[in-house]
Parts: structure tokens; C-alpha cells; sequence
């Protein structure tokens, strides 16, 4: 049997990155067994990760993952079986010299595991911006993988100008999560869910990047009056809990407003999403999840700070429904009352999208794996 060691994501305070990490193990699973690194991790994140099947870093050792490592290469010389390590998925930017140097120490150190026999992988990320230095390092680091699959066009095209090793484009994650709902209902509640991130880049909320997102929600929102809705207010990471509650300081004279100040696990939120009547976010795996649990969602973006989200939905024929911050809010209005109107304008090609999507990621997976 192979064995797949898993480095999950040490940012364990977005639920987007729970969900594409317990997808990522979920799907391997059935290619070898699975040992999660376990020793920079949140317990309760790593328990809401592991399978039944999968087994911990420190239970197989004491010793450091590296150290394990070499010696399982070491025993593995003559075997059939083969030893992977996979990277989280998610994203990768980097400025300053300080950490392009860190990147081409440890990927110095990962070519020797490779030349021993380790596959090293990573799928469904994105990358970029880099300035100059952490672009070359990032294309030297790319050398040491078995497979570098990016989940949408613009960064293939970034590696291939970066003279990356066989950049792949690998789709993301969360295309391929099954959320444990029932079919949904016929009738949705008349409630919406809105979800933002505070800032482009950080921890810290920002008030001039958030302004204008709070004013056109407000706009978008005010043309849906007579539905008298209900608006509850879920933020997927902690940074953006103060810009929930400006958001809800906004709406609630003309709305009835509840923040949700807590963190969701996947299938609370599965539950609340699944009935919400739609959803608004400028945060990928929000939009995504919200889709897969069968809800209509429309991003409300910066496409030049959202480049993630603006190009996987472009990729994937969803452009229609992507709402521009910085277009007047009439055509926004436009779009989601489209939506609204008729479910399909927005789930129909996500189901076209979903079902390539995920027979790309089987494909690659067994190609990786087999």
C-alpha cells in the first residue's frame, strides 16, 4: 500500500481551508494510507480532518516528519509500494528576500527526499503575486514536485512565464466536497447569507477596502424590499468578525440583521446554507460551498483583488454572475435579480462545471496515485 503523508494547513482559523483539506484526504484516501502531520496543527482542526482509516504522525513516531521520512525511503528502496508527501492546498504569495531564502533552503532539502524516491504533490492552489525574488525561488521550489497542480488558468500561465517545472492546472478542492445534506428544499427560507472578507491582504480590518462593499450590499439589498428578508451574517475566518459587525450596524435599521459570532464547522454550516434563499461573499470557498449545498451564490468582487475568485469563475463559464464592486450598482441589482428569478441562470452551469471539474480531478488523482 502507498503511503501518503499529508501536511494539512497550519491557518486554521478559515473554514475554506478546512473544507479543501478534508476533501484533498477524503479523495486520496483510496490510493494508500493516509498519515497526517499532525504536530503544527490545531487538535480540533486535525480531528475534523481525519478519517477513520487515517492515521497521525505521532502515533506512527517521535521523530520529526523529515527524519521519518528517511528512514520509511530507506526501507522502501526495493518495495513497489511508493511514499508521497502532500502539501496543502490553498494559496501561495510571497514578497521579500527573508522568505524566498527560507523556500530555497527547504526545497534544496526536499530535492535530496526526491532523489530518494519521495513523490512530493500539491493540487488545487493558486499562486502569485511574487516579486522577482520569490517568483525565481518559487520557480527553483517548483522543481521538487512529482506533480504542481494550480486550480485555475492564470496561474498556469504565471508559472509558464515564470519557467515553472510542468505546472498543471488541477481544479479546486472544494469542487469535489459532497455536503451532508439531504436534496434541499423545495421552498427556501427567506433568509440570505452574506459573508465578507475585511480586507485584500491580512489580519487586520480595513476600513477604506470594506466601505464600499458595505454600500453596495446595502444598494443590492434595498432592491429586494418586498421579500422582507432576513439576513444572517457568517464570516468564514475570525479577521473578518469586526467587518460582520459593521456590515450589521449598516443594514439593521432597514433589515432584520443576526451576525452568527462563531466559527461554523462544515456540517452546521452545510445545514444553514443549504436553506438560505441566496448567498453574497467575495470569499471563494463561501461561494463554492454555497453552491455545492445547492444555494445560489453571487460574488461581489474587486476582480483585480479577487483575482482568484474572478478567474475560476471565468474559467468555468460563471462570469454572468459575478457582480463588479466597482461597476454602478443598477447592473449589480440586474444580475442578482436574474438570479433570483430563475435558479438556473446561476446553478446550471456550476453543475456543468462541477461534473468536468471533478472527472479532471479523478483523472489527475489516479494518474498521481496509480
Amino acid at each position: 500500500m502507498n503511503s501518503i503523508y499529508f501536511v494539512p494547513a497550519s491557518q486554521t482559523e478559515n473554514t475554506g481551508d478546512l473544507l479543501i483539506n478534508k476533501v484533498a484526504i477524503q479523495l486520496m484516501g483510496k490510493y494508500g494510507q493516509i498519515i497526517l502531520e499532525d504536530n503544527n496543527t490545531d487538535r480540533w482542526f486535525i480531528d475534523e480532518l481525519r478519517g477513520k482509516q487515517d492515521r497521525l504522525l505521532s502515533e506512527v513516531t517521535h521523530a520529526s516528519l523529515d527524519r521519518h521520512l528517511l528512514s520509511k525511503l530507506a526501507r522502501s528502496i526495493f518495495s513497489k509500494n511508493k511514499v508521497y508527501l502532500v502539501l496543502a492546498p490553498g494559496h501561495t504569495s510571497r514578497q521579500g528576500k527573508e522568505g524566498a531564502d527560507r523556500l530555497r533552503k527547504r526545497s534544496t532539502r526536499l530535492l535530496l527526499f526526491k532523489a530518494l524516491g519521495l513523490r512530493i504533490v500539491r493540487v488545487g492552489f493558486s499562486i502569485g503575486p511574487f516579486d522577482d525574488v520569490n517568483m525565481q525561488a518559487e520557480a527553483f521550489h517548483s522543481k521538487v514536485y512529482f506533480f504542481y497542480g494550480v486550480r485555475d488558468k492564470e496561474s498556469v500561465k504565471m508559472a509558464i512565464e515564470g519557467k515553472f517545472k510542468k505546472p498543471q492546472l488541477f481544479p479546486d478542492l472544494a469542487w469535489s466536497y459532497e455536503p451532508p445534506i439531504n436534496v434541499s428544499p423545495p421552498d427556501k427560507d427567506q433568509y440570505i447569507i452574506l459573508s465578507f472578507r475585511s480586507n485584500s491582504y491580512g489580519k487586520v480590518h480595513d476600513e477604506r477596502y470594506f466601505q464600499p462593499y458595505v454600500e453596495r450590499v446595502k444598494a443590492i439589498l434595498k432592491s429586494f424590499s418586498d421579500l422582507k428578508l432576513r439576513v444572517i451574517i457568517s464570516y468564514q475566518v475570525k479577521y473578518d468578525r469586526e467587518a460582520s459587525f459593521v456590515l450589521q450596524k449598516a443594514l439593521m435599521e432597514d433589515f432584520d440583521v443576526e451576525v452568527i459570532d462563531r466559527k461554523l464547522l462544515l456540517e452546521e454550516a452545510a445545514g444553514l446554507y443549504n436553506k438560505a434563499l441566496f448567498v453574497i461573499s467575495n470569499r471563494l470557498h463561501v461561494l463554492l460551498f454555497a453552491l455545492q449545498c445547492n444555494t445560489i451564490s453571487f460574488p461581489l468582487i474587486d476582480p483585480v483583488d479577487n483575482k482568484k475568485i474572478y478567474h475560476i469563475w471565468k474559467d468555468n463559464q460563471m462570469a454572468e454572475a459575478v457582480m463588479d464592486i466597482n461597476e454602478k450598482s443598477e447592473r449589480n441589482v440586474a444580475i442578482m435579480q436574474k438570479g433570483v428569478a430563475d435558479r438556473r441562470f446561476v446553478l446550471d452551469p456550476f453543475i456543468k462545471a462541477r461534473q468536468q471539474n471533478e472527472q479532471l480531478i479523478q483523472k489527475y488523482l489516479s494518474a498521481i496515485f496509480n
